[in-house]
């Protein structure tokens, strides 16, 4: 295949350099470009595949330049004459060592294994066996301080220690840990003396930048003040700048008061004035308050920390050793150590030649070591330090743009940095918007990019002929929380007595309308062609998927199929909690809390109220399992029914498990009281998954004893992630990191309003400095700021942001045709500026991306001053959505109904999905909403006002809820009222609705001819549907596609065709229950037809009223 090389690329492919450092921007084609180098030493240079080494960050990574190198090979093989070279390399790529950098190091360890010292049929630990070994060993250093009485770890835990668990304590070992092991000779730095002058480095880092933007507001205030006369600003300024250097400010500054009969520039530059020199006073002030030197303690405490720490260090290692195991960190120790043997060295450089390392911005410490010592090989870097986003794991985007700065210098002619630009991913739009946002906020001294002269890129794709843009903004401005008040037809179906427009339900909304439009007015290439995309064509990003995004996920997902895998605790999540309780009252039922979630939850079937009636009764029991004992043998009641059945079966549970191992109990207990059902009824979110992994994981432990031991006093909790749904038909959501390297034809991201989540941890890591602690007072329990934790907070808080910026860049660079972004503001959103400070202290994503586009001369927003426009590329489109009120958003585009029919209006506000719309067309209804429509006989509204007289809705509900679960065989009143009882039990019908309810009716029902005619057949009972219809089939105007949602209550499948029945309770005629629901049933074939594919042959109304059917 013939490429047609840009002049930097084909700069990387030819380079003679001993070292070269490669800066590829997004869609560079950073890995086609290594692969055609290597190809060219190959080729050209007659270099054996066998002297080269390729390190790359995954596995997947590695085998795709295995199988790129391999094609490119073959391509390469018929180009030559003499072809026996390059079939021998072809026939090498198969085994050529391209690989992780850890499997690099393995391969080594086990080959040298001599050397390091270690057993070679050693086994790499998985994560979450090494999470219980480093659990054990924890334990067992803190059993061993505890029982020694150590005063000094003794304070620790008084620091740390919450309700009596050591999990926080335990936390910040595990970080110290972590973060030390990917150092070289990281056991020297527990030892060595911190850097106490990094202290004030960082913390004059941090003012600078301060100070030059107070310094130049200031300055500007000062020179304008002039120009107009007004001395006041003059002065209050001049004491801001006075006051930089030592943060000692006037108690009162001058007073800025407006002049009378000034313009408006005058009062907006007095009120500006005003507030910047408050503000800038009471930063200072408060900076210099945070910076109290450390008490006497502080090293105390950090010293025995770092002890505590090399303890752990060696019990971990030792367990490991037990069973020849080795972690990522030990594969890269043991490798250092071997490769600074000069024997083995000699041996490895004369083998690996070239040394190629991709991904380069996202190393540690330790790995750059290991690389280092290919000093004599000829090395090729290549990486995007704008991409470098996973500082959670420790990698140090420093290294990279050191070592950028270092060869870009010219200082050693051996060396070269050639940057990569071009962009072959994504359409001029969205390039043109990437530059115009980073080249303002990405900067050397804040990024660690010079943005704007060595990465803007350069554009190779053009716009497609779409009418939605290419790049779209829209934005949500909510109003403060503001209430509503349940008026006369709200409805206490949704248990719900206010509603609040939060942030996160207006950007579903935005999302949800924008998806329809993209999908209808969007394009994607596909054959070469613009077509419209498909659901599978969109990815949705968001920073991460919990809170706020998740809420704006389940909204979504109403409408649109969604997949998504989401990572979490396993040992937090309620499905594992409630079987977790269970064992611990197996094990001693003189657990308060373990009991009363037992018996909350399907074990005990109890509630709230009847657990506190146990304890109101008997205050004095000293344990909640004294109390509930005595109330089990005294009263004679419902509740003392279920205390008993739960006894009895604990009983015999606890002599199970006095013979069986822990998995084979937690084995009986799920299928004795069939919990998988049990979790599908009860919690809407539960996921049965999680219990098969739960029961991997007590796989490591025989008895209860030995497995609480671990929940109860080792406590790093094990992460486990979900597989994701194989769905191919539907929008995928996903983190930006989970996005990183991947390309999409369409591309959301969203929640750009939320805020960023910067840590705060109690102990504060540094390589420098060390460890950074807050100081103590124990004799009168308070705790203060520290300097040094201050000092590490400042220069986190830089790092943090910086990464936060990468993120946004990737999130903005996964797209190739539409790029949309959404987010939340409030009403009274305040613009942030573009000086390096002022981005440095931005709260959310949508502040940098607004510091931008506000100030486009075209269109300036949120007061943006014509001072500061700037001239910005037509590549975009913004919307901020106003949101004014409550009774705005409720309103927007509400379907109309007749005012005199109240109770469909009662069910449409229960089913009500708000959306901004365009062409005055809802994008998706209810079927309720549908039929409500039409024309309705006056008389039906007289029934129906006496339906609801009798607690109509919740009657209907009732009867449904019941014949979706009712046994259809039932042959008797008393069956079905045994049935009723069990189904209560089972929490799946409540006392409300069985009062409700008429057992005969329900009998004659089930002796009806259509529900014989679903037991002779195969039959679905409440299917719930989503499908699309033009919206002239509807009878709706508008044009374009509309997304109808509904429930059939039953379905049965005839070798004729589809039988759709529904089920009512409504009072009136059979005239006036056709005319009521025939437009519902209707939708109700319709939907079944499309989604189907079969016809259908009959629609039947079951009145309950009636006891008969009704066929339409």
């Amino acid at each position: 295949m013939a490429y047609q090389w840009t002049p930097a690329q084909q700069k990387v492919i030819n380079s003679e350099h001993n070292k070269i450092l490669v800066s590829a921007s997004s869609g560079s084609g950073k890995t086609t470009v290594m692969i055609e180098r290597i190809v060219n030493l190959i080729k050209n240079h007659k270099v054996s595949v066998d002297n080269i080494l390729v390190t790359t960050f995954t596995n997947a990574a590695a085998q795709d330049m295995r199988n790129k190198l391999i094609d490119r090979l073959t391509d390469a093989l018929q180009e030559r004459q003499d072809k026996s070279f390059m079939l021998e390399q072809l026939q090498n790529a198969e085994i050529a060592q391209i690989c992780t950098l850890h499997s690099f190091c393995a391969d080594l360890i086990r080959k040298y294994y001599y050397v390091a010292g270690v057993d070679s049929a050693f086994s790499v630990i998985q994560d979450l066996e090494a999470s219980l070994k480093k659990s054990k060993a924890l334990k067992k250093v803190f059993d061993q301080y505890l029982e020694s009485g150590d005063e000094v770890f003794l304070r620790l835990c008084d620091i740390f220690t919450r309700k009596r668990r050591m999990d926080q304590l335990a936390k910040h070992i595990n970080q110290i840990y972590t973060f030390y092991r990917t150092l070289p000779k990281s056991k020297n730095w527990l030892r060595i003396e911190p850097r106490l002058d990094a202290v004030d480095e960082y913390i004059n880092d941090y003012k600078k930048l301060a100070d030059q933007y107070h310094t130049v507001r200031a300055k500007k205030i000062i020179e304008y003040a002039q120009k107009i006369g007004y001395e006041p600003a003059i002065e209050a300024a001049t004491c801001i700048l006075e006051g930089l250097p030592n943060g000692q400010f006037p108690s009162r500054l001058p007073s800025q008061r407006k002049p009378k009969d000034c313009d408006t520039f005058t009062s907006e530059f007095v009120e500006t004035s005003s507030e910047f020199c408050k503000t800038a006073k009471k930063f200072y002030q408060k900076f210099y308050e945070s910076m109290p030197e450390d008490d006497n303690s502080s090293q105390e405490l950090v010293n025995k920390l770092l002890e505590v720490v090399g303890k752990f260090d060696k019990a971990y290692t030792e367990l490991k050793k037990e069973d020849f195991e080795l972690d990522f960190a030990d594969l890269e120790h043991y490798a250092f150590d071997i490769l600074s043997n000069e024997e083995v060295y000699n041996e490895i450089k004369q083998t690996y030649q070239y040394v190629f390392v991709d991904e380069y911005q996202d190393i540690n410490p330790m790995q750059e070591a290991i690389i280092n010592l290919f000093a004599d090989s000829k090395l090729f870097f290549v990486g995007d330090v704008k991409q470098s986003i996973y500082r959670f794991r420790l990698c140090d985007p420093d290294i990279f743009i050191k070592k950028y700065q270092d060869f870009k210098s010219g200082a050693d002619s051996n060396n070269i940095a050639i940057d990569l630009n071009d962009n072959f991913r994504s359409v001029k739009s969205i390039l043109d918007f990437n530059n115009e946002i980073f080249s303002r906020i990405m900067t050397k001294d804040l990024g660690g990019v010079d943005y704007q002269n060595d990465a803007r890129f350069f554009d190779n794709i053009s716009d497609l002929n779409s009418p939605y843009p290419a790049v779209n903004i829209a934005i949500a401005q909510v109003p403060d929380e503001e209430k509503i008040e349940p008026d006369t037809i709200y409805s206490v179906k949704s248990h719900i007595n206010q509603i609040i427009i939060t942030d996160y339900k207006a950007e579903a909304d935005i999302i949800i309308n924008e998806i329809s439009k993209i999908l209808q007015d969007g394009r994607v290439l596909k054959d070469g062609l613009p077509q419209p995309p498909e659901y599978s064509d969109i990815v949705i990003l968001f920073r991460s998927l919990k809170n706020k995004s998740f809420e704006i996920i389940k909204e979504i997902s109403k409408v649109y199929p969604v997949v998504s895998g989401l990572e979490t605790e396993l040992l937090s999540r309620p499905e594992i909690l409630m079987l977790i309780d269970y064992i611990k009252v197996i094990d001693n039922p003189y657990q308060d809390i373990a009991l009363t979630g037992a018996l909350k939850s399907v074990f005990g079937q109890t509630d709230e109220n009847q657990l506190i009636k146990i304890r109101e009764r008997y205050k004095n029991a000293e344990f909640f399992y004294q109390a509930v004992l005595e109330y089990k043998e005294k009263i004679n009641d419902d509740i003392s029914q279920k205390l008993n059945a739960f006894f009895e079966n604990l009983e015999k549970d606890k002599k199970y498990a006095a013979c069986h191992s822990l998995r084979e109990l937690i084995l009986r207990i799920i299928t004795k009281y069939s919990y998988e059902e049990y979790l599908l009824t009860a919690f809407e979110q539960a996921d049965y998954e999680y219990v098969e992994l739960f029961l991997d994981l007590v796989l490591q432990y025989n008895t209860i004893s030995e497995f609480l031991d671990y929940i109860d006093n080792d406590v790093i909790s094990p992460i486990i992630e979900m597989p994701a749904n194989a769905q191919s038909k539907a929008i995928r959501v996903m983190t930006i990191h989970q996005s990183k390297g991947l390309e999409f034809p369409i591309v959301f991201v969203c929640g750009l309003g939320n805020r960023f989540n910067r840590s705060n941890d109690e102990v504060l890591i540094d390589q420098k400095v060390k460890l950074g602690l807050r100081n103590y007072d124990f004799e009168n329990r308070v705790k203060s700021d520290s300097k040094t934790r201050s000092a590490i907070s400042l220069f986190n808080q830089k790092k943090e942001m910086e990464e936060e910026m990468r993120v946004l860049y990737v999130a903005l660079t996964r797209a190739k045709y539409h790029l949309v972004l959404t987010g939340a503001i409030n009403q009274n959103y305040k613009l942030r500026g573009l000086e390096p400070f002022e981005i440095l202290r931005s709260t959310r994503y949508i502040d940098w991306i607004l510091a931008v586009l506000a100030r486009d001369k075209t269109n300036l927003l949120f007061g943006a001053s014509k001072f500061e426009q700037l001239s910005i590329a037509p590549c975009y489109n913004l919307e901020i959505i106003p949101i004014e009120s409550i009774q705005n958003y409720l309103d927007f585009e509400k379907p109309k109904v007749s005012l005199s029919d109240k109770n469909l209006e009662r069910q449409i506000l229960e089913n009500l999905n708000v959306f901004y719309q365009a062409d005055r067309l809802n994008q998706k209804y209810t079927v309720t909403e549908l039929s409500a429509s039409e024309e309705i006989p006056q008389s039906v509204f007289i029934y129906k006002d006496q339906e609801l007289s009798l607690g109509g809705i919740d009657r209907g509900n009732a009867y449904h809820a019941l014949m979706k679960y009712i046994d259809l065989n039932c042959q008797s009143v008393d069956e079905v009222n045994a049935q009723m009882r069990e189904l209560k039990e089972r929490n799946l019908l409540s006392e409300d609705y069985i009062k409700l309810i008429n057992p005969e009716k329900i009998l004659k029902a089930l002796k009806s001819d259509i529900i014989l005619t679903a037991k002779q057949n195969t039959f679905y009972r409440e299917r719930e549907f989503l499908f699309y219809a033009d919206a002239s089939q509807l009878n709706l105007q508008g044009s374009g596609k509309v997304l109808v949602q509904g429930v059939i209550d039953l379905l049965i499948f005839t070798n004729e065709g589809i039988i759709i029945a529904d089920y009512k309770t409504t009072k009136g005629s059979e005239k006036d229950l056709i005319s009521l629901y025939q437009s519902q049933l209707g939708i109700y074939a319709k939907a079944a037809e499309n989604i189907l594919g079969e016809k259908v042959i009959q629609k039947t109304i079951y009145s309950f009223e009636m006891d008969k059917e009704i066929y339409l």
